[in-house]
């Protein structure tokens, strides 16, 4: 988890273990405070981000080196095995830059929940694209952040407040 990561980079105790053999600190499973590969960065170590479900078999988006650190609160670029779109609540595409949720399809995507049809049925769209449930935007070049979860949005006097937002302001 990015929070774990960071914890893990700023712990006084790091600094007196032997850590020649570690190249590299990943995290994922949330959206990464963009600060954690700045911290990570400060240890000599290089960081990767990605981005995926348990109905993706993780492994949907990934960056790391360079690109991770102009683009710190980007989980990357689609891996070539999957296609990614950001679309509004009808599952219409939304244009580069807007918010919308992530939708997903190719051959990590699992078929669906087991013995639970209508579940299945309404975790996709037309055309076999899974609904993430996750609160996205995806740039020109193709990178994709992601900024929440829909369902964790606050919705405070007609404002649409991101949890994630303000733990990344927090860290």
């Amino acid at each position: 988890m990015p929070l774990q990561a960071i914890e893990l980079v700023e712990c006084e105790a790091i600094r007196t273990l032997d850590m020649s053999s570690l190249l590299t600190i990943g995290a994922g499973g949330a959206a990464a405070p963009s600060k954690m590969v700045e911290t990570i960065s400060k240890l000599g170590r290089g960081a990767t981000n990605g981005y995926g479900l348990t109905e993706t078999a993780g492994g949907v988006c990934s960056i790391g080196g360079p690109e991770y650190l102009k683009r710190p609160a980007s989980c990357g670029k689609p891996n070539p095995i999957v296609d990614v779109m950001v679309v509004d609540a009808s599952g219409h595409p939304l244009r580069k830059g807007s918010p919308g949720e992530l939708v997903v399809r190719g051959a990590i995507v699992f078929r669906g929940y087991w013995n639970k049809p209508d579940a299945t049925e309404k975790a996709f769209f037309r055309g076999g694209w899974f609904r993430t449930g996750d609160l996205a935007v995806q740039d020109d070049e193709g990178y994709v952040t992601v900024l929440d979860r829909i369902k964790d949005l606050v919705i405070r006097a007609g404002e649409n407040i991101s949890c994630a937002e303000i733990e990344d302001v927090a860290c």
